[in-house]
């Protein structure tokens, strides 16, 4: 029974073990051209799902501007209504828009740094996922190379390594 569960572990170790240095290159070109391939295609899904929200909450942000905008000239109006009770109109208005300005020009300065340090759009976990295989492709690249004359590095075996 034990040597039945052996049989099929160790049975791609045999098919591997008798394949030429070149049908093991063959064999890992097109392993990577197929991951490449899923990489890049996940990379484009991943990018049309952020695409989608973004267009979402853009025109969410867009509406809400748009009302915040009236609210704002309803609420600078008022001011400007209670504010001439103690002053001439014109002084009102002035003192309302000069306060407008400097609230903007603070906006702008906080969102200019806001946009200055955020991180540009990528695909994070396609970036993750195309390190791992690439890590994965060395390793299969160094396992299945040939063993120097000399035992390999530093007098190991790829067996004695750790």
């Amino acid at each position: 029974m034990d040597v039945d569960q052996e049989t099929p572990a160790t049975e791609p170790e045999r098919a591997a073990s008798q394949l030429t240095i070149a049908q093991l290159v063959s064999r890992i070109a097109d392993d990577a051209s197929r991951l490449i391939r899923g990489e890049v295609e996940l990379a484009k899904r991943e990018m049309a799902t952020k695409g989608k929200r973004l267009a979402t909450g853009g025109g969410m942000f867009a509406a809400a501007a748009l009302l915040g905008l009236t609210a704002f000239a309803c609420i600078v109006t008022a001011i400007i209504l209670g504010l001439s009770e103690a002053m001439p109109a014109w002084l009102a208005a002035a003192i309302v828009a000069v306060a407008a300005i400097l609230l903007a020009a603070l906006l702008a300065l906080l969102g200019k740094r806001s946009i200055n340090s955020a991180v540009p759009p990528v695909p994070e976990q396609t970036l993750a996922s195309a390190k791992e295989d690439l890590e994965w492709l060395k390793h299969q690249a160094t396992s299945t190379s040939a063993p120097t004359s000399n035992g390999g590095e530093n007098g190991l075996d790829a067996t004695s390594r750790s």
